[in-house]
């Protein structure tokens, strides 16, 4: 084969490419570690960043060593077998270091799950089938599973990569005779195979201890079949396994292959008959034909295990008495109905995008449920940032400077009612506009309202990094006469430097104009991570977080809220839910401020997983003691540890094992149509709860495959009673009707009915809200909102009110209308011809109305026109409750 030659130049040339690359690499990951270190310093969390490093080194270098001896050793043998030659000793010394390097890095990606290992805490709580803390599986079977499948990786590659440094050898013809070598080579063979099963005798003995987390049943757990039949099964396997191992290393140098090859049909024989074939005899015909006895113990230890994992036992129970229907009397004394909320994020949010949003830079945040102080009284409200978005500038103003030196931050908070609305059916806004502005109706008793500092440079939508302190004002708002402009005034930031700093800035952030802008100085500050949740799981990599962070407006300043949860897969015992989850706390609440980007992450209740963290980190969590009265207002209970817990509470609100196996008394959450009934933040007054009126999270229940209602239950929102979540048992001698149910009844009622199809015409639509389930004064009452949205307007507009109370069903304009058609007393008009006149001349002014598309008027004229013709029809006083 003829040689092919290079000239010195080709190689200097790509000597040069190569080191170029290899620098501009190294460049790279220096600036962004060091820009990173700079990051965690400016928040006082190096010693995360440190950590972080520290044990991801510390796994990759031991994960490293040790991949490198368990390969090296075994192709360093078939690399004498074949013969040193540059081939094989580069196969064998390369190519171990070369996997072991990627094992360690891959290994180092699960830092978290080895350094939770090594940690000492403890739950308190003992699985029942091995008397040990439930600290062993959740945070040290994890890491030896992980090992135990490494190991085998690792294993079955050096049997690989012996066999191609000897074969590979052997092709290129530069191995030595193998006649006389077979026999070292069959021997290194079998002692590899013979490692590998020393493997799996470790692998069976972690599957004994994860029969805690079987499947085998209906519930997670050991079962009878697990303890009587698979228990002993993984023993004999174990023993077997290191006999086996045993067998095969001795008799590695034997010519004879009667005793190994025997050995290991035994072993599969043993596998599949007493590992899969001997448990299934045992729960075919024992387990299974008296399962109602033999599974009792361990259905009494899962449901032990459950409710302790997702925090039931705490739920308080009460017997509600579900009256027929709700007096007039109780309705008064009942102020919650007349502030329900009818607004729902859904149903307001084109009025937000189209009223608040002001400027096309501007994008509001997704819009969350809160409630504040309004004129003295404590009101539910929706709530919603004007952050920036720099994409939606024209395009001939995207330029770098505007980008992350002019359009900094957002501005302001959009606050509305949740139950009012104005004569066009719009929602009201208790704060609005640029710059914020309270409106006038509740300006004086509403001091929660007032907000002194509306900017926002950290929020959902700011992925991008921002420079401030530079030579050129910031975009504040936009004014009638020219914009106005700011100068940031917090000490947060990374102050750019100069030099070596000021490269490295410019190589992490991929802009050299970093290096040749006047506007930038040294002691310009930048500012990254400004994603409120990309900036907490910087921070807390071990917390998981809301999807959606919300936004409040605490002593003035805008802060964005968090909620942070723990949770596991490896909770013995315990029922596992969708993603495989078998354990879960919300035991952080995160609270990042809008403007200076401060992140406090404050610790409640008991979490033995969140304390070991925070062992691990200490200078990240704060005691939630510490928690300003202010802030701990506008704490909610989070809508996905409740949704777990609704999940969950349908079959294990039974305690009895009996009762529990049988389902006598199994729940399914309510159904709202072809959905499940979403879980609602509403303002009520329980007879839980405090004397006022509390936000509550609420969710009810259903029997199974059915659609009345068998019981609610709420979660305190609100400070005084936060995570006290009751259920409210309905009487299981009468039907209450579900949402299901009471949304048929409003489409079939004979008055409510046409009403909805003349609003559904061509050119509009109905559109219907959340339909509310309101335990009031002893009784269950629902008010379900009505909007329309027209096809040329973007707006969904407030239209009708429905009111159902017992048999009465009531539709107003308004919900003071529709209250005041359901509750208050009517008298049988004496004037007919009068009264026959005024509904003549509500026809004629809905027709007009109808007319000049005045929608918001035409549904008042018909919901006045219907109460009009009701008088005319009832010939006696009607007095219903």
């Amino acid at each position: 084969m003829k040689r092919i030659r290079y000239s010195r130049r080709v190689l200097r040339a790509f000597s040069i490419l190569t080191c170029i690359a290899t620098t501009s690499v190294l460049l790279i990951c220096a600036a962004r570690i060091w820009t990173d270190f700079r990051w965690y310093q400016s928040l006082g969390q190096q010693s995360v960043f440190t950590t972080q490093i520290s044990a991801q080194g510390i796994v990759w270098l031991a994960a490293a060593l040790l991949a490198f001896a368990l390969l090296y050793m075994p192709a360093r043998a078939a690399r004498s077998i074949v013969g040193r030659s540059s081939l094989s000793s580069g196969l064998a010394l390369g190519g171990s270091m070369l996997f072991a390097v990627l094992g360690g890095w891959n290994m180092s990606k699960q830092w978290m799950t080895f350094r939770m290992a090594v940690t000492k805490p403890s739950f308190g709580v003992t699985d029942p089938l091995f008397g040990k803390d439930v600290a062993f599986f959740v945070f040290r079977l994890p890491a030896l599973e992980l090992l135990s499948d490494w190991f085998s990786g690792l294993v079955v590659l050096a049997i690989l990569l012996s066999l191609g440094v000897v074969f590979l050898a052997m092709w290129a013809g530069v191995a030595e005779k193998m006649d006389a070598r077979w026999a070292d080579f069959k021997a290194l063979g079998m002692r590899l195979v013979g490692l590998l099963f020393v493997v799996a005798a470790f692998d069976f003995r972690l599957k004994i201890w994860s029969l805690d987390l079987s499947s085998r049943t209906s519930q997670t757990g050991a079962s009878y079949t697990d303890v009587h039949a698979q228990l002993p099964a993984y023993w004999i396997l174990v023993g077997a396994s290191i006999v086996l191992a045993g067998i095969l290393i001795a008799s590695a140098r034997s010519r004879k292959w009667r005793l190994p090859t025997a050995s290991v049909a035994v072993w599969i024989a043993g596998v599949l008959v007493l590992g899969t074939a001997w448990p299934a005899v045992v729960q075919g015909l024992v387990a299974t034909p008296n399962e109602a006895s033999a599974e009792l113990p361990y259905i009494e230890d899962n449901i032990e295990m459950t409710r302790e994992a997702f925090d039931l036992a705490s739920v308080e129970g009460e017997t509600y008495p579900a009256l027929a229907s709700l007096t007039a009397t109780s309705a008064e004394n009942a102020s919650v109905l007349g502030d329900a909320r009818l607004w729902t994020p859904k149903t307001v949010e084109t009025a937000y995008e189209q009223l608040q949003t002001i400027r096309p830079y501007y994008e509001l945040s997704a819009i969350q449920t809160d409630r504040y102080e309004v004129n003295g009284e404590l009101r539910e409200v929706l709530v919603s940032a004007r952050e920036l978005d720099t994409e939606s500038l024209p395009s001939q103003a995207r330029t770098w400077v505007n980008e992350h030196l002019v359009y900094t931050h957002g501005y302001g908070l959009a606050i509305s009612s949740v139950s009012d609305a104005t004569e066009q059916g719009f929602p009201v806004f208790y704060v609005g506009d640029v710059p914020p502005k309270i409106a006038e109706t509740v300006e004086a008793g509403s001091p929660d309202l007032i907000t002194e500092q509306p900017r926002i440079y950290f929020g959902t939508n700011d992925s991008d990094y921002a420079i401030v302190d530079t030579g050129l004002d910031e975009f504040d708002y936009p004014s009638s006469e020219t914009n106005v402009t700011y100068r940031y005034e917090a000490e947060s930031g990374i102050p750019m430097g100069s030099g070596a700093e000021k490269v490295a800035w410019a190589i992490r952030l991929g802009s050299e104009q970093i290096l040749f802008s006047d506007y930038i100085d040294s002691d310009s500050r930048v500012l990254i991570y400004r994603d409120v949740k990309t900036r907490a799981e910087k921070i807390a990599p071990w917390l998981t977080l809301s999807e959606e962070p919300y936004p409040a407006l605490v002593d003035g300043r805008i802060v964005w809220i968090l909620d942070a949860y723990t949770s596991t897969d490896h909770f013995p015992y315990s029922q596992t839910i969708d993603g495989g989850i078998n354990y879960m706390r919300n035991s952080v609440k995160v609270v990042v401020d809008a403007f200076t980007g401060d992140t406090t992450f404050y610790a409640f209740g008991a979490d033995p997983i969140r304390d070991a963290w925070g062992e691990i980190f200490p200078t990240v969590l704060t005691p939630g003691t510490e928690i300003s009265d202010s802030l701990a207002e506008h704490l909610r209970y989070p809508k996905r540890l409740f949704a777990a817990q609704a999940e969950i509470f349908c079959t294990y609100h039974m305690t009895d094992p009996t009762a529990f196996y049988n389902k006598e008394d199994q729940w399914q959450v309510c159904s709202d149509g072809d959905d499940a009934f979403s879980p609602s933040y509403l303002m009520l007054d329980l007879p839980s709860g405090e004397d006022d009126n509390g936000l509550y999270l609420m969710q009810p229940y259903a029997p199974e495959n059915r659609d009345n209602m068998i019981g609610i239950v709420a979660a305190g929102c609100d400070p005084d009673d936060y995570g006290v979540r009751t259920v409210y048992m309905l009487p299981k001698d009468r039907v209450v009707l579900g949402p299901e149910q009471v949304s048929a009844q409003i489409n079939q009622d004979p008055e409510i009915a046409p009403q909805l199809s003349l609003w559904n015409q061509q050119g509009r639509s109905v559109v219907f809200g959340d339909m509310l389930v309101l335990p009031v004064e002893g009784a269950v009452t629902y008010i379900q909102p009505i909007f329309l949205k027209a096809d040329n307007s973007a707006i969904t507009e407030l239209v009708a009110v429905v009111v159902v109370n017992g048999e009465r069903v009531r539709m107003g304009s308004t919900l003071a209308s529709a209250l005041a058609e359901t509750f208050t007393t009517q008298q049988e008009p004496t004037d007919l011809v009068t009264e026959a006149a005024h509904v003549d001349a509500l026809l004629k002014e809905a027709l007009t109305a109808q007319e000049q598309g005045d929608w918001a008027a035409y549904s008042a004229c018909l919901s006045e026109l219907q109460t009009a013709l009701n008088r005319l029809q009832e010939t006696e006083t009607s007095t219903t409750y």
